[in-house]
């Protein structure tokens, strides 16, 4: 994306007098990534606190479905993939020069998102058929109104270089039908298993999207801050590692289910690995090291750095009891979902906005907490010290996004 929205043709801008009061009084509601960035990130901070609390026996409320899978489908799809869905949706007006969402529907997007949030989390209705289909109408909405609208503006521009986009939304649509339908029916493994392979299919995004941004950024970075960084592009990589990465996600993803993705003699792990080490040495080839001095450029390194390292590790877990999965999925989570999102949601809302792109000290401390928090989340439970990982990496999320919603909410409230 670049760092400033596209001027669009005044067919494009023409709105009622209404939308125009109404984006007058409040900017917030002028292009999605403000308000879905602000919801995202201060209800990640909410909710990895109650995680916590949860883990420690704070607390002893419970969620509709299992805590463990409630965590993992709030910080997924309710944080994760919303920030993702803000952040195409701002993009494709820039992609196709076409007025994306804004005004009254994106009100009613965060509007469902909202009740989302509270018909998942509530204690007092009973936990029903009722409740799941609600939940399932609501979710469903959701992502209709973001992949209707996404779909249709870039086929309105004919934007073929971005349908690739279109497929994976809908894959992770399903599949978050699928994970709240099998949680509610108390499937635990099989929702399990969807959440994982949800996690790998986010990844392809944060691939494809890394590969468009983190080496203009970084040559563009480096070239302004005076610094000699030789970054190399390789097409032929980029396609095969898309390739390769959207094969190794859909066996990953089959293997629970059918035994000719997972036998003697082939496990998907070993592709996750093949992935994770291109993920690597494509990286090696963007200069990583000249951006040391720059945090909007080291804190998209450090995050593409963890989905190299994550993928490689969830692939060693399947050969030793000494990694457990989970941990190794968390350097993908913590350190990459959460680590790229911060870095990028930080980068856009300042080139969006028309602000330098600079950060101040604040900023760099929250990049930094995300990818201590990565590492804590993986190497304590190596010695044993889980509830210490787990209670440090949730500290330092909840520090990290906190310090982002009070340095940008008066940024994205304004034009």
């Amino acid at each position: 994306m670049t760092q400033r929205s596209i001027p669009l043709s005044a067919a494009n801008t023409t709105s009622s007098a209404g939308q125009s009061l109404l984006h007058a009084s409040a900017p917030i509601w002028d292009l999605a990534f403000r308000p879905l960035f602000l919801l995202a990130s201060g209800f990640s901070v909410i909710a990895v606190l109650l995680w916590a609390a949860l883990l420690n026996s704070v607390i002893s409320w419970k969620p509709v479905f299992s805590p463990v899978l409630w965590h993992i489908h709030e910080m997924v799809f309710g944080f994760a993939l919303t920030v993702a869905a803000g952040f195409l949706l701002t993009a494709v007006q820039t992609w196709t020069n076409l007025r994306s969402l804004h005004g009254k529907p994106l009100m009613v997007l965060a509007g469902i998102w909202l009740a989302l949030r509270v018909v998942i989390w509530q204690p007092w209705w009973p936990v029903n058929q009722t409740l799941m289909l609600l939940v399932l109408l609501l979710q469903f909405s959701w992502w209709a109104l973001v992949i209707g609208f996404f779909a249709r503006l870039l086929i309105r521009a004919r934007s073929q270089r971005n349908y690739l986009f279109l497929p994976l939304l809908s894959v992770i649509a399903c599949l978050n039908l699928l994970f709240i339908y099998l949680a509610y029916g108390n499937f635990f493994n099989e929702a399990l298993h969807i959440g994982q392979s949800v996690i790998l299919f986010f990844g392809v995004i944060v691939s494809v999207v890394a590969g468009r941004v983190i080496p203009m950024f970084t040559r563009n970075g480096c070239r302004m801050a005076g610094i000699q960084a030789e970054v190399r592009a390789n097409e032929k990589l980029d396609i095969s590692l898309l390739f390769i990465s959207l094969t190794a996600a859909f066996c990953f993803l089959f293997s629970g289910w059918l035994d000719i993705f997972r036998n003697e003699f082939f496990q998907p792990e070993w592709l996750l690995a093949l992935v994770g080490v291109l993920h690597l040495y494509r990286q090696s080839l963007w200069a990583p090291f000249s951006t040391i001095r720059i945090p909007l450029l080291w804190s998209l390194h450090g995050s593409y750095f963890f989905l190299g390292a994550g993928l490689v590790l969830v692939a060693i877990s399947q050969e030793t009891s000494l990694i457990r999965r989970g941990d190794a999925f968390h350097l993908i989570t913590v350190g990459t979902l959460g680590g790229m999102i911060l870095a990028m949601i930080s980068r856009v809302s300042l080139g969006h906005t028309g602000r330098p792109l600079m950060v101040g000290r604040l900023m760099t401390l929250a990049f930094l907490l995300i990818f201590i928090g990565a590492a804590v989340r993986f190497v304590f439970p190596l010695f044993q010290l889980s509830l210490w990982g787990w209670n440090v990496s949730a500290v330092c999320w909840a520090i990290a996004f906190a310090l982002f919603c009070y340095v940008y909410y008066p940024i994205l409230k304004q034009r």
